[in-house]
């Protein structure tokens, strides 16, 4: 739970079917593992940071990460940030992560986020019937990133490109300067309360990470207020963004499924910490656009490598159709382990 990796304290770690030496990522990677192993053909994940994409992206499934406040979070817990979490379907094709959406969206009445209508359209039975214009984001902006998963975000745009789409490499200058994970630490601090409450008198049971998330210090008035000024700043830049663009593409995770219980990753001979996993899923987790990451291509050790989508708020249908796109042009094995 909050982490970038599972780790039960009664089952050990969540191994990944195309590897077992390898994690999945984020705190809903029990469910990727499942439906990357033919155990579930679909599934639910909760994301505050990456916990829906990154295991999609690291066992070769598809996951959505919907606009916020369009799929409810009755339930959540903890329901803190919630201006960060995001429910989302996981599945092994586009048109069950779609069909997973349509049936989920919606208000429930009692979640105030979800008070928008689910649309009718599933939008992904179609190819979209103009070229899109597809923004590429500079692969530089979310630091270090292995040159195979770099490549495979090239090799998508290439492909794409063949079909009529406009691709467009481009810089946000803004994600350049700030580290979306630093600005997600001061809302972070709001489950901890929560996560008190559950825990007091047994702290002493928490598993490590549990520890390290219940002493997290409370963030300073004016570090809170910094993290929301740049939260809209960011959310004013997408905007500027998808006047002239239909769908931004980046990567999902800069480097392949790494091994279990590592603080810190070798990325491009460049050692990085852990929460650098995250780097280019958080911008949409504190903006709340609608993200979906499908595998691109497989690494030279075997491991599935995903690209992350990006559509303007509300927009899945212009997302699920791109999706599919893509889904075409990739072969089929590179969405399945090959013990499955």
């Amino acid at each position: 739970m909050l982490w970038w990796e599972t780790d039960n304290a009664l089952t050990g770690h969540t191994n990944n079917p195309w590897d077992l030496a390898h994690t999945l990522g984020g705190s809903s990677d029990g469910e990727a593992a499942a439906i990357a192993a033919g155990m579930s053909p679909i599934g639910i994940g909760t994301d505050v940071g990456i916990s829906v994409r990154g295991p999609a992206s690291l066992t070769g499934i598809v996951a959505l990460n919907p606009t916020h406040g369009r799929m409810p979070l009755t339930g959540n817990y903890p329901s803190s940030p919630d201006r960060m979490w995001h429910v989302g379907p996981m599945a092994c094709s586009v048109a069950d992560v779609a069909l997973g959406y349509a049936l989920m969206t919606g208000p429930d009445g009692k979640d105030g986020y979800a008070t928008a209508a689910a649309s009718a359209g599933l939008g992904y039975t179609r190819i979209p019937e103009r070229p899109l214009r597809v923004g590429w984001i500079t692969d530089s902006v979310f630091g270090p990133i292995d040159p195979e998963v770099a490549a495979a975000v090239r090799d998508v745009a290439a492909l794409t490109e063949r079909l009529d789409h406009q691709i467009e490499e481009i810089r946000l200058k803004i994600l350049e300067r700030i580290d979306c994970t630093t600005v997600a630490a001061a809302f972070f601090a709001e489950s901890v309360p929560e996560l008190h409450a559950v825990a007091a008198g047994r702290e002493s049971e928490l598993p490590a990470r549990g520890r390290v998330t219940t002493r997290r210090p409370a963030p300073s008035f004016e570090a809170v207020i910094a993290a929301v000024q740049t939260t809209e700043q960011l959310r004013s830049a997408f905007a500027g963004v998808f006047v002239s663009h239909d769908i931004l593409r980046c990567p999902v995770i800069p480097f392949t499924a790494p091994h279990h219980g590592l603080a810190e990753y070798e990325v491009a001979g460049t050692t990085v910490e852990a929460a650098q996993m995250m780097r280019a899923t958080m911008p949409f987790n504190l903006t709340g656009l609608p993200a979906l990451a499908i595998s691109a291509a497989i690494s030279s050790d075997h491991l599935p490598i995903g690209v992350q989508c990006v559509a303007a708020w509300h927009d899945k249908a212009t997302l699920l159709d791109f999706a599919t796109v893509i889904e075409a042009l990739i072969p089929a094995s590179h969405r399945r382990p090959p013990l499955v």
